[in-house]
């Protein structure tokens, strides 16, 4: 990725290396930052704590809004979280979940000691200085971003905690795209869902919507309408805000290492210049972002396929028969029960190394042709609009029949996991 961009190189290659240099180009972050988060939260309606009075509420409703920051910078996650999954029932089917958010400090439990807990503190203090870094004046940035810790407080108290959440049989609520408005009368789950498949896929009344926690969609009917939108607002954008944090400019930056250090107690650590503390930083967004180009890159330059995949394949193979043998052995299981388990385990289907279709160009060129950058292009526009493609793929997934080859991971990550509803192991 380091090397310069030659005319021989191939659309995703260029693609990958141009997202590289605009990652390592901090002269260029620090020129066009602050100006480019500016002009996105133009683009979504402006954020309150820096127009104070000036700010001009949308005039639709909370969740079509929501929908609109979700269309135009693929961040999820803050409310609620859309996903286009596979269906547990049938797993050659994707269906439509609706989710509790993730929440901003990261874990659940901090924000159960309330407003006063340390690490909310924290918190609250780390949007109070960004709206400042941003351009809001202390006030506004204390007196708006306090009302949106509060929100997001009352949000988490109706949320369900991770023990509860690792029952599978809990989260299987299944509705008809037609029953949500009875079922949630003060919520507008059917428009938001048609905002954000608007333009890439049919929802038909008849769909099947997965509701995986109902108890807090019914709870939190009442802290929507009795929050205002200035308040929403303020938090929906500042989600925005810290979901892009890695492309901010360096001062924008600085508070969100310290809550991170202050979190992991290494707050005594002074805040590093740009990738002096991980010189990796640029590679890893790059990974992230461009998964598959990069992890061509890497398997045609570093991957030695052939002894490397052998091993691999010893790898899985001993993990298979262990695992079957554990089973056989275990004393806890009824007879029917072991013998569902023991097929399960032997029909497992392992992805190692990386996907056939990497070498695919055809693939390449249909899923990573995309229109190349610019010197003017600021690096959070690249970043959103690759991140745009991705979720257009996902979302478009939906009434097509499930694609058990493709791969959620690139090849240059090293990782492993298991996805029950596959029963596929990469």
């Amino acid at each position: 990725m380091q090397a310069p961009l030659t005319q021989n190189d191939r659309p995703w290659d260029r693609l990958a290396k141009q997202y590289y240099q605009k990652c390592v180009d901090e002269e260029d972050l620090e020129a066009t930052g602050v100006e480019s988060v500016q002009k996105l939260l133009q683009q979504l309606g402006g954020w309150p704590v820096l127009e104070s009075y000036e700010w001009k509420a949308w005039n639709h409703s909370w969740e079509r809004q929501l929908a609109h920051v979700m269309n135009r910078t693929g961040v999820n996650a803050m409310i609620l979280e859309l996903a286009v999954s596979h269906d547990p029932l049938n797993s050659s089917k994707s269906i439509i979940e609706i989710d509790q958010p993730k929440w901003g400090v990261g874990s659940r439990w901090p924000y159960l000691a309330g407003i006063h807990d340390p690490i909310i503190q924290n918190y609250t203090s780390l949007m109070i200085q960004t709206a400042m870094n941003i351009g809001a004046d202390r006030a506004n940035a204390e007196y708006d971003m306090r009302q949106a810790i509060e929100f997001e407080l009352r949000l988490v108290n109706f949320s369900a905690d991770e023990m509860t959440r690792r029952d599978p049989e809990r989260s299987n609520n299944r509705y008809q795209l037609w029953q949500l408005h009875d079922v949630y009368p003060h919520i507008d789950l059917v428009g938001y869902i048609k905002t954000v498949f608007d333009g890439l896929e049919n929802v038909s009344p008849n769909d099947t919507i997965i509701i995986r926690e109902p108890e807090y969609f019914r709870r939190m009917q009442k802290v929507m309408r009795r929050s205002s939108k200035r308040v929403i607002a303020n938090y929906m954008l500042w989600r925005v805000i810290q979901g892009y944090s890695p492309f901010l400019p360096r001062l924008m930056r600085e508070p969100f290492y310290a809550f991170k250090a202050n979190q992991t107690g290494m707050s005594s650590i002074p805040v590093p210049d740009r990738y002096k503390f991980s010189p990796n930083l640029p590679v890893i967004l790059t990974i992230v972002m461009i998964d598959m180009p990069v992890g061509r890159m890497y398997v045609e330059n570093y991957f030695d396929q052939t002894r490397a995949m052998r091993k691999m394949n010893d790898l899985t193979k001993h993990f298979k028969n262990e695992l079957i043998k554990q089973l056989e052995a275990v004393d806890w299981m009824d007879e029917g029960t072991r013998k569902r388990a023991i097929l399960k385990a032997e029909h497992i289907n392992y992805k190692s190394g990386f996907p056939s279709y990497l070498f695919n160009e055809t693939y390449m060129m249909d899923n990573w042709q995309l229109p190349e950058t610019s010197k003017l292009e600021p690096l959070l526009e690249f970043t959103i609009r690759i991140k745009l493609v991705r979720v257009a793929e996902e979302l478009m997934r939906l009434k097509k029949p499930v694609d058990r080859s493709l791969w959620f991971q690139g090849p240059a990550q090293v990782d492993a996991y298991y996805a029950p509803n596959l029963n596929e192991m990469s």
